[in-house]
């Protein structure tokens, strides 16, 4: 960095720091309006008892401890991060799982159906295969779907 622009610089940095501590020291005063909600103000309430906030006081730590303690807030934050982007993973999966299970569910109260409309009808297998279902079968199968929308489809 040149000379000309250091001695811009130093001042303008001094400026800025004194500008964004200044609202940090500013007196606090702590009061209840007339619905009874506390509120807190940089100036004191007119006609209102008041109490001001005590600042609280700076610590005698290290900048080693302070720069430990920042990087251990750090790891935390990215932790939590991390931690938030796995629950939406998983509510995205959730809900992909829910819309699955409700997709079954129609398709086995469809499949009920049919069962029950015509006695020699043909019928679609899980492979896709159509095939002619005895009495003891559709009665079987029948049992099934019911068992399954009854354990799976009871709350949808």
């Amino acid at each position: 960095m040149s000379t000309q622009y250091k001695h811009t610089f130093i001042p303008l940095l001094g400026c800025l720091l004194l500008l964004l501590l200044s609202p940090a020291q500013a007196t606090i005063y702590k009061w209840v309006d007339n619905e009874g909600t506390t509120q807190y103000t940089q100036a004191p309430p007119i006609g209102r008892a008041s109490t001001i906030v005590p600042r609280p006081v700076p610590s005698d730590i290290s900048s080693e401890e302070a720069r430990t303690s920042l990087l251990k807030a750090q790891q935390k934050l990215k932790e939590w991060s991390q931690q938030r982007k796995e629950k939406k993973l998983q509510q995205k999966i959730d809900i992909v799982k829910q819309e699955q299970l409700i997709q079954q569910c129609r398709q086995a109260r469809i499949d009920l159906a049919n069962l029950g409309n015509a006695a020699r009808q043909r019928f679609r297998t899980a492979e896709g295969e159509y095939v002619r279902l005895s009495e003891e079968q559709r009665r079987r199968l029948r049992q099934q779907l019911r068992d399954k929308i009854e354990k799976n489809c009871s709350d949808l």
